[in-house]
C-alpha cells in the first residue's frame, strides 16, 4: 500500500475520511482569502418593477431574483 492509502485506511477506521488528492489547507489562510475576496463584492438593493419588492443587486453578478415575487431581474448595461 502506498502512504496516501494508508492514511485514508486509518483516518477511515476513525470515522474521519480524508481525499488523499487534497490536502488540508490553512484555515487562517482560507479566512484571509476569503475576506479578500468579500471585499471586493457589494450589495445594494433595487426596487423590483413588477411587485415593488426588493432585489439584491451584487455588483459581480448580472441578474438576481426578487426576494418577495420572484420575478428574475437583469441588470441594464450602460
Amino acid at each position: 500500500m502506498e502512504i496516501n492509502e494508508l492514511l485514508v485506511a486509518e483516518m477511515s477506521k476513525k470515522k474521519k475520511t480524508i481525499h488523499p488528492l487534497k490536502p488540508r489547507t490553512c484555515q487562517v489562510l482560507e479566512d484571509e482569502a476569503h475576506a479578500r475576496a468579500s471585499a471586493s463584492r457589494s450589495m445594494t438593493y433595487v426596487k423590483c418593477d413588477a411587485c415593488g419588492g426588493r432585489i439584491e443587486a451584487w455588483n459581480d453578478e448580472e441578474t438576481s431574483v426578487c426576494l418577495d415575487c420572484g420575478e428574475e431581474w437583469q441588470r441594464v448595461k450602460g
